[in-house]
C-alpha cells in the first residue's frame, strides 16, 4: 500500500471524548489519522472539533418488536451480574436489542466508502445487526476492539459474572 490516503477507514464509536475505552480508541484514531490514512470516525455523540469525527444525523430506526422484548423480558434486577456487580455493569444485556442506527445512516454521513471498518464502544449507535449490514454494504474486514468486553458479553463492561451472552 504505497498511497495511505487512499485507505479509508471507518471507525465507530458511541461518543468521542468520554471514558477510558473512548480515549484509546480516539488516540488511535488520531494515530491513523496523522499518519496518513483517510479517517471517518462516526459517533452518536460529537463533543470535539477534529475533522474526521462525523456525528450521525437522524434518529435511530425504532424497532417495536426489539422495545416491546425490553419492556416485558430484560430487566436489570434479573441480569445476575448487574445484581451482583452493578458497579461494573453500565451496558446491559439490552444493549443488542435497543434501538441503534441502520448502517445506511452511518454511511450517509462519511465522505468515502471504507476499506476497513473499526469499532470501539457502540451502545446506542451500532450493533452487530448494524455491523452485519455494513459488511453487506461494504464487503470489508470489521474488527471489533478488544479493550472492552462489551461484545463478548452480550453488554457488559466487564465479564467477571455476566451472562448476558445468554439472553
Amino acid at each position: 500500500m504505497n498511497n495511505l490516503n487512499s485507505y479509508n477507514i471507518l471507525m465507530l464509536s458511541t461518543h468521542d471524548v468520554e471514558g477510558g475505552a473512548t480515549t484509546w480508541f480516539m488516540h488511535l484514531a488520531e494515530v491513523l489519522y496523522n499518519v496518513g490514512y483517510n479517517i471517518a470516525v462516526v459517533v452518536k455523540y460529537k463533543k470535539s472539533t477534529l475533522p474526521y469525527v462525523y456525528q450521525v444525523k437522524q434518529l435511530p430506526k425504532d424497532n417495536k418488536i426489539k422495545r416491546l422484548f425490553n419492556k416485558y423480558f430484560v430487566h436489570k434486577e434479573d441480569d445476575i451480574f448487574f445484581a451482583s456487580k452493578p458497579e461494573y455493569a453500565f451496558f446491559p444485556c439490552e444493549t443488542e436489542f435497543s434501538k441503534c442506527f441502520s448502517a445506511s445512516q452511518i454511511m450517509d454521513v462519511i465522505p468515502f466508502s471504507p476499506n476497513l471498518i473499526i469499532t470501539g464502544l457502540t451502545y446506542e449507535l451500532a450493533n452487530t445487526s448494524t455491523l452485519h449490514d455494513l459488511y453487506t454494504i461494504c464487503k470489508v474486514p470489521i474488527y471489533m476492539t478488544a479493550f472492552d468486553v462489551n461484545v463478548f458479553t452480550g453488554g457488559c463492561h466487564a465479564h467477571f459474572d455476566c451472562q448476558g451472552y445468554k439472553y
